[in-house]
């Protein structure tokens, strides 16, 4: 009876501890780690007294979440510079230590998966007041300038596009809710959940990242589409729609500077692809150069790469070798993870990561796993601007949302217990 009772507290506690995690993601990445470490220890306690896994068959995959970590290790053993390779391997710890963690969990009949995701939005909710906080006291006990409310002047905790990926993720979230539930929903609960969209939306206009504008409008998209499609609420889907698009409108006049950036992203683009134009320092001609020398360190280390260690070495000869000075000085990866994960550990580690996005993403659309789906292509949008496993904001991101909402999913199999 005492054992059943410490087992009980053990794992009320882990859940605890990540309901908590998933509260702390989006807002502070040190009290994350802080409050991860305990975590670890408290795993391990809830195996030792469970003494038993429930092994789902989404678990089987467990393997496959940490292989990226594994190819990461074999390309630090071929890697020159041994002290890069080995922080590389550090920063990407999470993506070893999360399905490590979860797999052991039990799935809680969803429930765990449900509050984790309340908490992640309360999360969310707090870190955009922050920055308005921040922001209205800068503005009228510092210095009155507007752009205190823009881009990283706004962006305090996060660089803006890991911070609008985050919104936009708790954004899926909230309208898949809506989807789901809007009958059985009162009238002001649905007012609430609005409020926080329309909320999470300004920030996300704020924010001014490119990639997290275009992650909206693509969340939209399919959010109608799914509405027609699958549930065939066709009036529901034009009240989302009309909403979104009035809303987006409104905050693009009322934010000229969101505006005027993607419009010089636009003529940058055009200027360097079309015309040949290198506009020298500007963000646009910057990645493009980064990507054209991804492309061509690829091309002379197709097979394994350069290993994690030398990648950034190699990158920034090239940068030099193009007169793309301002990449080379910032000392920039290359701004996109499929290529970052090519030129590190070639054409193997590169099928390793395809791999461990395609497969759980076709596990989880055969299973109906929507929350999981809805991460997994979200976190693949915003991969093709950063190279989201160099940087400690993506990593925990893709290593705590993807096996919390993978290991926890829906899946219609019957649990078998493996002593």
């Amino acid at each position: 009876m005492a054992k059943k009772n410490y087992s009980i507290i053990i794992q009320n506690l882990f859940f605890a501890e990540l309901i908590l995690l998933s509260f702390l993601l989006p807002i502070n990445h040190a009290a994350f780690t802080i409050i991860l470490i305990p975590t670890v220890i408290t795993s391990i306690l809830h195996y030792i007294s469970n003494g038993s896994i429930e092994f789902s068959i989404n678990k089987r995959w467990v393997f496959l979440f940490i292989l990226p970590y594994l190819a990461s290790f074999i390309g630090f053993l071929y890697s020159s510079n041994k002290p890069v390779a080995l922080f590389d391997l550090e920063v990407k710890l999470s993506i070893l230590l999360f399905p490590l963690i979860l797999f052991c969990l039990p799935k809680a009949e969803n429930k765990l998966k449900l509050n984790s995701l309340s908490a992640y939005i309360i999360g969310c909710f707090v870190a955009v007041s922050i920055c308005f906080v921040y922001a209205t006291y800068w503005f009228y006990n510092v210095q009155q300038d507007i752009y205190c409310f823009y881009y990283t002047r706004f962006s305090i905790l996060f660089h803006p596009t890991y911070f609008s990926m985050y919104l936009n993720l708790a954004i899926a979230i909230l309208v898949l809710k809506m989807i789901n539930g809007y009958l059985n929903i009162s009238g002001l609960t649905k007012l609430i959940l609005w409020g926080i969209i329309a909320y999470f939306v300004s920030a996300i206009v704020l924010l001014s990242s490119k990639t997290g504008i275009i992650t909206l409008l693509l969340i939209l998209i399919s959010a109608i589409a799914y509405i027609v499609i699958a549930r065939k609420k066709y009036f529901l889907a034009l009240k989302i729609s009309t909403v979104f698009i009035i809303a987006l409108i409104i905050f693009f006049q009322m934010v000229p500077f969101s505006t005027l950036r993607i419009k010089t992203a636009i003529t940058e683009f055009i200027s360097t692809k079309s015309k040949g134009e290198n506009i020298e320092n500007s963000p646009s001609s910057t990645r493009l150069a980064t990507w054209k020398s991804s492309l061509e360190i690829i091309n002379e280390n197709f097979i394994f790469g350069t290993g994690n260690g030398d990648a950034k070495e190699h990158l920034i000869e090239k940068y030099k070798e193009r007169k793309a000075y301002s990449a080379a000085e910032l000392k920039l990866n290359a701004h996109n993870q499929f290529l970052q994960t090519f030129v590190e550990l070639g054409l193997f580690g590169f099928s390793i990561f395809i791999l461990c996005l395609i497969i759980p993403m076709y596990f989880a659309y055969k299973t109906n796993n929507i929350v999981y789906l809805i991460f997994i292509l979200i976190f693949s949008i915003n991969i093709l601007t950063e190279s989201m496993f160099n940087t400690r904001s993506g990593v925990l991101f893709y290593g705590f949302m993807n096996s919390l909402l993978f290991f926890q999913g829906n899946f219609n199999k019957k649990n078998e217990i493996i002593k």
